[in-house]
């Protein structure tokens, strides 16, 4: 690991990403993540494989979703046979 960051945030509108930037302007996304949340809260860390010399900033995204359920399709099929 070179660049980390945690972040603590509540009222998120869908998941969570963390994206570095460079100094370039490029955005360079985790190596590796870990997160969840509970209630109003979500915790999320984030691994970069950029030093954190080379990162200018760290940018918390989120991309909106709705939950949709597809009627007929089995989430634990039974075992064949």
């Amino acid at each position: 690991m070179f660049g980390g960051v945690d972040f603590n945030e509540g009222g998120l509108a869908g998941e969570p990403i963390v994206v570095a930037v460079g100094f370039d302007g490029e955005e360079h996304v985790a190596i590796d993540r870990d997160g969840g949340g509970v209630n109003n809260m979500y915790q999320l860390t984030a691994e970069f494989d950029r030093p954190v010399e080379k990162i200018r900033e760290y940018r918390l995204q989120t991309r909106p979703y709705e939950r949709v359920e597809i009627p007929g399709i089995a989430l634990k099929p039974a075992a064949a046979g």
